[in-house]
This record gives structure tokens, sequence and C-alpha cells, in this order.
């Protein structure tokens, strides 16, 4: 019998690092985005 719950296991842990990675990049966007409208807006 195959070992699936480990294969489930690496398969959600690649989804929440995928996850997680996506949403501190789009953060880390957002907030430079954020910072250079209000050097241009001063």
């Amino acid at each position: 019998m195959p070992d699936i719950t480990g294969q489930l296991l690496r398969h959600l842990n690649s989804d929440l690092m995928n996850a997680i990675f996506t949403s501190n990049a789009w953060c880390a966007t957002s907030t430079k985005a954020e910072i250079s409208f209000r050097i241009a807006s001063n």
C-alpha cells in the first residue's frame, strides 16, 4: 500500500507554502506601491 498520507501531507504543505509565499509577495508589492505613491503625492 502506497504512503498516501505522506503524499497528501507533502501536497498540502506545498500548497500552504505557496499560499504563504503568495500572500507575503502580495503584501510586499502593495506596501512598495503604497510607499512610492506617498512619495509621489508629497
